[in-house]
Order: structure tokens, then sequence, then C-alpha cells
């Protein structure tokens, strides 16, 4: 999806990191901006995640000479609360200079406004349509439950944390050079820039009874197995995969248990906060996910993102990032527990080592 024009993003924020990233591997013609006062102006994108720095500064909007650019994309994270007037400002700007502005998040008054802009882009291709009008006739035929036969992998975190999508849409899309058709499903709207696929409205929301969320995400995975045919399926699994305490719930992992119902997994990667990182909590956890979605850990990503749950009922869900330079060490501390590969996925390397084991399991 992401081609030689010149792109710049607006706002950037600690959500959009792992977008962010992908984003520049594919094109080095984007500016990354943010509004003054958000204190990451002039900083490395990784700056506000307390990660080794990728060598691209986050610029101020205000003096952006817009005739520089083809494509505006807006985060679907923007808050719209505290950037109305500075978003209708930037799409004045790209009005008078005939830049096409892509944003695929789900804020209709964004999407009200941009609809009269002839620029406007959603990415609502046609091969999107025909999996939608595909799993609404799986639906209508009420058929069993669907177990696809290309291998599954889930990237999940033991709380919410960027790293599950960063993880996933990197997987996706180094799988793909390798000339693996590849299917991810994600929460993340701003997935579509790279032919993902968004969790069905009914899973995500409580209007449906669990037994049709269930079915809702198997008939939309029949439906990307039918018309994509991929060789392997990626889940980023939304929100934590577990209750981290009794103050902070983290939805009691209750999409983990209802993913594992329709698509249960074949090759597992968890994301773990650095300061749970001991031979026998990863020990009792490995246990917990093997009783709940069928399946052991294969490979646990240390992160250096943490929550603050404190000491009530107001447990923070905003995410704390420590340095990371002990890492290395509790991986190396830690590493010998049955078989679970114990790593850093923010390093490109093992990523790559990642892959490797991945291809090497399904051959």
């Amino acid at each position: 999806m992401i081609d030689k024009k010149r792109y710049l993003f607006y706002p950037y924020s600690h959500k959009d990191y792992g977008l962010v990233k992908v984003l520049l591997l594919y094109s080095e013609d984007i500016d990354i901006t943010a509004p003054y006062g958000t204190g990451l102006v002039n900083k490395d994108i990784s700056y506000v995640v307390n990660r080794g720095e990728l060598g691209k500064v986050v610029q101020a909007i205000e003096p952006i000479e817009y005739s520089n650019y083809d494509t505006l994309i807006i985060s679907s994270h923007i808050n719209l609360e505290l950037c109305k007037d500075e978003l209708l400002l930037i799409i004045d700007r790209c009005k008078k200079e005939k830049i096409e502005i892509v944003y695929l998040g789900k804020n209709e008054e964004i999407k009200t406004i941009l609809r009269e802009y002839e620029l406007y882009i959603s990415y609502d291709l046609e091969d999107i349509n025909h999996i939608e009008k595909v799993t609404a006739r799986y639906k209508e035929l009420n058929l069993p439950i669907y177990i696809p036969k290309v291998p599954v992998v889930y990237v999940g975190g033991l709380i919410e944390t960027i790293d599950s999508f960063d993880i996933s849409l990197r997987l996706k899309l180094e799988l793909e050079k390798l000339d693996y058709n590849v299917a991810l499903i994600t929460k993340e709207a701003d997935g579509k820039l790279f032919g993902s696929h968004f969790y069905p409205d009914g899973f995500m929301g409580n209007n449906e009874f669990p037994e049709n969320q269930i079915m809702l995400l198997n008939r939309l995975v029949q439906a990307i197995d039918y018309v994509e045919k991929p060789d392997i399926i990626i889940m980023d699994i939304p929100k934590g995969m577990m209750r981290y305490s009794d103050s902070f719930y983290n939805s009691f992992g209750i999409y983990t248990y209802m993913i594992a119902q329709t698509l249960p997994p074949d090759y597992f990667i968890l994301t773990i906060p650095y300061i749970m990182a001991d031979r026998e909590y990863i020990d009792n956890i490995n246990q917990y996910f093997k009783n709940l979605v069928g399946k052991n850990i294969d490979t646990i990503n240390i992160t250096n993102s943490i929550h603050d749950t404190g000491s009530d009922d107001d447990a923070s869900d905003i995410p704390l990032y420590t340095s990371e330079n002990n890492i290395e060490q509790i991986i190396f501390k830690n590493r010998d527990n049955d078989g679970i590969n114990l790593t850093n996925l923010n390093q490109k390397e093992n990523v790559n080592i990642l892959i490797n084991n991945i291809i090497e399991r399904f051959s």
C-alpha cells in the first residue's frame, strides 16, 4: 500500500510507534509530526517509548511546508478533543495544496469532515468489501465452526502494549518478503495500510452474546481463508491476555479465550514486562495458557513497557517505558525455561531469528 509518494504523519504518540517504525522501513520520504507542547518535537521517534534511537526526529506541525508532500496520514489514535482546531487547519492546507488524506480510524466526526474532501482515502479496498460480503453469506447459511488448515500464530501481551501490533505487522511484512501470503487480524485500524484486517465490530463490542461474538470472528476467518488463501494467519490478540492484578482487570483475558474457541494457535508469542520475567513466573503462566488456549508459549518477548496499577481501584492503563538496559541481562538469566525462547523483539535481528523459527516449525 505504501508507494513512492511523499508522506506526512500527524499526530505522533507512543501508540503509533510500531506503525511509524514500519512506515520508515518502507518509505524514506516520510516526516513525522506532533503539536508543540507534547514534548516530542525535535526528539527521536523512539524517545516516546524510551528505546534505541531510529534516526528519525519528530517535527512540529506548525512550520511544515505542505507543498513538499503528496499524502497526509492522520493517526487513528488522534485525540480529536485536543487536536480538532489544529486538524481543521491542516485539512484546509491540504485542500489548498491538493494533498490526499488517509484516515483509517473509527471517529465518525473526522470521517464526516473528510467525506467532503475529494482526495480522502479510507482504504476500503475491493478485496475487503468482497470478504465482508462472503462473511455475511456464511453467517446467513449458519455453517459449522470453521478451522483453517494453515498455521495460526498468536501475538499478544500479558498486558496491552504497543508491542503486539509492532511484532505482528513486522512478522507479516517480513514473511511476505519471503513470498508467503500472510493474513493479519488486528484491532489497529492503521494496519489496513498494509492489507491487514480489523476485528469485527460485533466481536469487540458488548451488544452481542459471547457465542455470537465468537462466530462473527470465525466467519471472518473463513472468508479471509476463502478469498485470500493465506499460507499463515497472524492474530494480534486485543487487550491483555489475562487479569493483571486485583485492581487492574485487563479485560480478564476474555478476548483470548473467545479467540481460542474459534481459532486455536499453532505458535504462540507472548510479551511480558521485564519486571515479571523470572523462571517460576514463566512456568506458571505457561501452564495457565496451556490450559486456556491449548498451547504452550513458544516465544516470550521481554518489553520495557510496564503499568503502574497503583494501590487502589484507580489502576492506570497508561504504560510507563523504563530503560531497556537490563533486558538482555534478564533474558540471559532466565533463558532456560522448557524450550521457551526469551528474546527482545524490538531488535530487528531477533525478529529475523523468530521468523526462521516459525518457518522451520511448519516446513
